[in-house]
């Protein structure tokens, strides 16, 4: 049996505003092609520290079933690989001036199911942190008509997170 895993309400959003460039026209926030963007981490399994130390070490499995949004349709927009970490993504829509093609996808895209099968490592730690969260970078994307939340589902934009927000050094790889 898989487990569907679950994104946790309580996702904080950072808006990704684009570079701004004296040579670049950038869409204003209200132009028909507007898109706004803001990144997030989903909490989808608390793991925790039994031993708390810098020599312990902890692994494990993060596998199920993960309902959003076709991130590698966002993905296609730019021609990048659905293995590319979600900061290479954010790299390129902030250089993007037109948005329109973005706009477009974001508006027809559809909810996928996505086969999660990673494994993960992460050291212990000498301040008392004996829970850390793990999950995907997310995307939320708002055009005037629609807001749509992408898990971006591959090892290198899967994130480790203490209980109190703050990103933890976990490693993850495919199986």
């Amino acid at each position: 049996m898989t487990d569907v895993l679950q994104v946790s309400e309580e996702t904080v959003w950072v808006p990704v505003t684009p570079t701004s460039d004296g040579d670049l026209q950038w869409s204003s926030a209200d132009s028909p092609s507007s898109v706004k963007v803001e990144k997030g981490v989903s909490k989808l399994k608390s793991i925790e520290i039994g031993v708390v130390g810098d020599g312990s070490m902890v692994s494990g499995t993060l596998k199920g079933i993960v309902t959003s949004y076709d991130y590698k349709a966002l993905y296609k927009v730019y021609n990048l690989k659905d293995t590319d970490s979600v900061d290479v993504w954010i790299l390129n829509y902030k250089r993007d001036r037109s948005r329109a093609e973005l706009k477009k996808t974001t508006e027809t895209s559809n909810k996928v199911d996505t086969h999660v099968d990673l494994k993960y490592e992460l050291k212990g730690n000498n301040k008392n942190i004996t829970k850390v969260w793990v999950g995907f970078s997310v995307l939320r994307l708002k055009t005037e008509s629609t807001q749509k939340d992408y898990s971006v589902t591959n090892a290198s934009s899967a994130k480790g997170q203490t209980p109190d927000g703050n990103e933890y050094d976990v490693k993850f790889k495919e199986v």
